[in-house]
């Protein structure tokens, strides 16, 4: 609510109600009375992969807000209860939050989600989900971005592995050439969801474990909607999820099975193998979803405090293209 009366004070010119907002937001996330932290990175400087660890490679940052790429099997912010703790048992090696606060301080960041999802996290992916992570690093972008987000203002692109064509169900149902895009208007956890779907490309090479690399622009934000309207509505369920499947048993290639296998195993686990050797005893290690093809590839959307068009791109990560290549191997 602190930013919706922020964002509509400072699109009304009202600097000294959208600094209220601001303050409240501030007093309700207990910023005025935590402790501070020395800020890590010096303004200007950019941060590195070296610097962030686990894999997280920064996209774009200015003095406002940071993207990063997460990668798969990293958490966006700390379990609920844990966050305190972590940070005073310097255990920052878990979460894309962890990380950020090791690299810039908790006050180099913004503070007002703190008590909640940790410093700056605007929005999340989930574990299993890579790709492009948006960040705040003050308090007034921090609320204009929560803003547009909950102005639905931000297009998010998603790449994604289903099992089927998702045009398929349609095409049976009605006996009508089967679509490549399409719209699903399905609830999510009860509440209204919507995701715009276009197939990008088909692997029809193994007729038993047919694939489609789809694009999924979500234009709602509920917890696991690409993965329940493609898997429950389009019946077509991401590659390698135990969850969204309506019933329908996994109907796999190999190529993509080792390779979600391998990327759910730990990292002591792929350092004995290799992708595609993957064995009974790795298969048993292998948590069921730990690894999923769903990657956010793009995020648009207005700079929150300049207004400037921003674009924030990460390509799939090479486990993903890797897969893809074996699966157009197949086609020949």
């Amino acid at each position: 609510s602190h930013a919706l009366v922020a964002a509509a004070c400072v699109a009304g010119g009202d600097d000294q109600g959208a600094a209220a907002a601001l303050a409240a937001a501030r007093r309700d996330a207990g910023a005025f009375s935590s402790p501070k932290t020395k800020n890590k990175t010096p303004t200007g400087t950019h941060a590195t992969e070296s610097q962030l660890g686990m894999n997280i490679r920064v996209l774009y940052e200015d003095a406002h807000v940071v993207a990063v790429s997460k990668p798969a099997g990293v958490l966006t912010h700390e379990p609920s209860g844990e966050f305190k703790n972590k940070i005073k048992k310097a255990r920052d090696d878990t979460s894309v939050s962890s990380a950020l606060v090791r690299l810039y301080g908790a006050d180099g960041l913004s503070a007002v989600s703190a008590h909640v999802s940790g410093p700056g996290i605007v929005h999340r992916l989930d574990r299993p989900t890579t790709g492009v992570l948006l960040v705040a690093k003050t308090d007034e972008a921090h609320l204009s971005l929560v803003a547009a987000w909950f102005q639905r203002r931000v297009k998010k692109t998603y790449l994604t592995l289903t099992e089927r064509h998702p045009g398929d169900v349609d095409a049976r149902r009605f006996k009508t050439p089967r679509a490549s895009a399409g719209r699903v208007v399905a609830p999510v956890d009860g509440k209204p969801a919507l995701s715009d779907w276009r197939v990008v490309e088909t692997f029809e090479g193994d007729a038993s474990a047919p694939c489609a690399l789809v694009e999924v622009r979500p234009l709602t934000g509920r917890k696991h909607q690409i993965r329940a309207h493609m898997g429950l509505e389009r019946r077509a369920p991401l590659t390698g999820d135990p969850l969204y499947r309506n019933g329908q048993k996994s109907r796999t290639p190999a190529c993509v099975e080792d390779a979600l296998l391998f990327a759910a195993s730990s990292e002591t686990e792929k350092k004995k193998k290799k992708v595609g050797t993957g064995t009974a005893r790795s298969k048993k290690k292998a948590k069921p979803g730990g690894a999923l093809f769903l990657h956010s590839k793009s995020i648009e959307l207005e700079h929150p405090i300049t207004g400037e068009a921003l674009k924030l791109e990460d390509p799939p990560p090479p486990a993903f293209e890797a897969v893809l290549e074996a699966l157009r191997k197949m086609e020949k």
